[in-house]
């Protein structure tokens, strides 16, 4: 082992090179757990609230795979990946970005994870050399990158990962590793105690909450292992990038919700959600079991991938069905203010002979350009949310379908009480396109590059629809479904 460790101190090219490759590896299994982790969590927090509710089981919803078996296949065509798919970075490469058997878009985020988790450790091996301080920052360091992605995808921070590395960096610095044991304990407590202090004084003056008590446990967590002096320099940092993120996310996604966006440090803003079992914390669930209001049930997919008849049937067994694309045909009418805001800026190109918008030509322009298709989102959105919101509040149904293509772009979906989501491989969406709307493959592959892929979408999904099998199979599983929310919003 000296040998081996005195190899590297000689050879800092090869200490760089071996660190690569573990880097990336180890950023090809954080992929995994930032995806699988929370679906867990959900899976368990749901059957325990069922429980409580003296209901049986998570409701038939089958069992997330565990973090390491069983091994990882495409989310769209559900194919197990061969071992060279799952080579870091050069698998995304080698596929060219696309799933080898279905031919679905694979996101640019795994190989992204991959390269930065492997930089990251050949950073810290250059810059610290070989021993144990080493070996316990990439875990750290690591650790941390995981907690990023699940943030991002559910502003989520679990207990799972932060408290053990809370104890293990007080543990650590019991030897004075990074910083010496007293500071290590006083940078967690302050780490923790900051931002409690701040929360309280927002919650008492607002009413309302300005961010998750996951931030303060990750704050304290950061102080255990950096000690208090690094915690100013830390917290400066992270209201920097969260104010960044919340301008962003402000930007692309045109969203209104009735909330002010709240920056806070260590977090992304954190949205108000309504009380739902799937979302469901212990204090809350008295209210959502009394709660009169129908349940929210949030349904996406991508172009070709079957929402529609999917919404159908739900309708057809009862369920309030509410259409954004309904709403959009109905609010641009002639003699409608957003009619007149949509050819003020497009131009009359965009109307038809009968004096109508053409959606078919406005679609070719907007699909083409993303800053005129943000445009017509800002004149369609605002008002289709609050139609929307108002019919499913006047709705008397036990629970509402809301059919929104972008609900997941948008930001919509923290709104909903459980997302659904429709997935179906690239295959088949382009030969129902081709079949039921007469379209070309070449814009077909323009709109389809322009959507958000069903691996990114299925990531935000409580219940998922693979409509690959026909429409005997596509009604088994939305009457199943149909059951689950009956039991689940009655």
């Amino acid at each position: 082992m000296k040998d081996l460790v005195s190899v590297f101190d000689q050879s800092p090219v090869l200490l760089g090179v071996v660190l690569f490759l573990f880097g990336s590896a180890i950023g090809s299994f954080i992929n995994v757990v930032a995806l699988r982790l929370p679906a867990r969590l959900f899976y368990q927090w749901k059957a325990q609230c069922r429980d409580m509710l003296d209901m049986t089981g998570p409701g038939g919803i089958p069992e997330p795979p565990g973090l390491v078996s069983p091994r990882s296949h495409c989310p769209s065509c559900k194919n197990t990946l061969r071992a060279v798919h799952n080579i870091p970075v050069l698998g995304y490469l080698f596929l060219a970005g696309k799933c080898g058997f279905c031919g679905e878009r694979i996101s640019i985020r795994y190989p992204v994870v991959e390269l930065g988790t492997a930089l990251l450790w050949v950073q810290l091996g250059l810059t610290m050399g070989t021993g144990w301080p080493l070996i316990f920052a990439l875990l750290f360091v690591s650790c941390l990158v995981t907690l990023t992605l699940i943030d991002l995808d559910h502003q989520l921070l679990p207990d799972n990962i932060v408290l053990p590395l809370l104890w293990i960096g007080l543990l650590v610095n019991s030897t004075g590793m990074f910083t010496d044991l007293y500071a290590a304990v006083i940078g967690a407590v302050m780490g923790y105690m900051v931002l409690w202090t701040i929360y309280q004084v927002h919650h008492r003056l607002t009413g309302k909450e300005g961010m998750g008590y996951g931030d303060f446990k990750l704050l304290a967590c950061i102080g255990a292992w950096l000690g208090w002096q690094s915690l100013p320099v830390v917290i400066l940092l992270a209201s920097i990038t969260g104010t960044i993120f919340a301008v962003y996310f402000d930007d692309i996604s045109q969203t209104r919700t009735g909330h002010p966006h709240r920056v806070w440090p260590l977090s992304r803003p954190r949205w108000p959600r309504r009380t739902s079992l799937g979302r469901l914390n212990p204090d809350q669930l008295h209210t959502a079991s009394q709660s009169l209001m129908p349940g929210r049930i949030g349904l996406t997919g991508g172009i070709g991938s079957g929402k529609s008849t999917v919404a159908s049937l739900f309708a057809k067994l009862g369920a309030a069905v509410i259409s954004a694309d309904s709403i959009a045909r109905e609010i641009s009418q002639p003699g409608t203010k957003e009619f007149s805001l949509m050819v003020d800026f497009f131009g009359h190109e965009i109307v038809d002979r009968s004096g109508r918008i053409d959606r078919t030509r406005l679609a070719k322009i907007v699909f083409s350009h993303s800053d005129k298709r943000k445009h017509l989102e800002s004149i369609l959105h605002p008002p289709i949310r609050e139609i929307m919101q108002q019919r499913c509040d006047q709705s008397e149904s036990v629970y509402c379908v809301l059919e929104i293509p972008l609900l997941i772009e948008t930001g919509q979906w923290k709104e909903m009480d459980r997302v659904l989501v429709v997935t179906c491989c690239e295959r088949n969406r382009i030969q129902r396109l081709e079949r039921s709307r007469g379209m070309d493959r070449k814009r077909i592959r323009g709109i389809l590059d322009a959507q958000l892929p069903d691996s990114e979408r299925i990531s935000f999904a409580d219940d998922i629809i693979e409509n690959n099998s026909g429409l005997d199979a596509l009604q088994q599983s939305i009457v199943t479904l149909h059951n689950n929310y009956l039991d689940l919003f009655n």
